[in-house]
């Protein structure tokens, strides 16, 4: 594997496949593997959300659609290119930051992040994002309980286990996704808020549909202060909804 940097000056706008840029200055980063390649079918499909050629369980299918997400959100783009049997090259190019724009980090302010002492059940089947997740509540001051999957969740809650908030992903292996959890959870617990995690924002629009235009979705990946912020609002409205405010 190979990773580039290199600064790149775009006089005139780009438009090549999913690679949209304006004039600018760039900074491009180049991964280039030599693994097995794609197809030309996969490379179509290789920045949707939940695209994979995974089993389910065996992977998210997130990893590009965030790259290509993050990219776009930044201001810039990315590209892919591959042959398959030679390899996969992606190129991640971000606006270049003027010198006068540098902040001292000195004097950036500290951003506090409102801490919570409620029990959070947490269903995802990634292990990874399921740790990270863990570890960002519990730094958070929440007390949480993990679950890899639906069936195992309501099984927590089918033994008695108590809850403020089911933090699950949309996405789930063993015939029970996001959507189907929250309702049998609901019936366990009617009391219980929910927040949904989701991959890139095209995919949160397309939940919000299918789960309820009051849904709140989290979107992947995400940064501890907007956990901290979809999980305070979800139980909020919702105590506020119970004392009729």
């Amino acid at each position: 594997m190979s990773i580039v940097t290199t600064n790149a000056d775009v006089n005139d706008p780009i438009v090549a496949g999913e690679l949209e840029l304006p004039p600018g200055n760039y900074v491009s980063i180049a991964v280039t593997d030599n693994g097995e390649g794609m197809s030309k079918d996969v490379v179509a499909h290789a920045f949707e959300p939940f695209y994979t050629t995974k089993d389910v369980g065996a992977g998210t299918g997130l990893g590009l659609s965030m790259v290509y997400g993050f990219a776009l959100q930044s201001g810039g783009g990315v590209s892919l290119s591959s042959v398959a049997g030679e390899g996969t090259t992606v190129v991640l190019y971000l606006p270049k930051l003027d010198d006068d724009a540098l902040i001292d980090s000195d004097n950036v302010p500290i951003r506090h992040v409102a801490a919570g002492a409620e029990d959070i059940l947490v269903v995802e089947d990634d292990a990874d994002m399921r740790r990270i997740a863990a570890e960002s509540l519990e730094r958070l001051g929440y007390r949480v309980t993990v679950a890899a999957d639906g069936p195992e969740a309501i099984a927590i809650l089918e033994q008695g286990a108590e809850f403020d908030l089911l933090l699950t992903d949309i996405r789930l292996p063993n015939g029970m996704p996001g959507a189907d959890v929250a309702r049998r959870a609901r019936t366990l617990s009617p009391t219980l808020s929910v927040v949904f995690m989701t991959g890139y924002a095209e995919t949160a629009r397309v939940g919000a549909a299918e789960l309820g235009e009051d849904a709140i979705l989290l979107r992947k990946p995400f940064r501890r202060i907007e956990l901290a912020r979809a999980l305070n609002r979800a139980l909020l409205r919702d105590a506020e909804a119970r004392d009729g405010v």
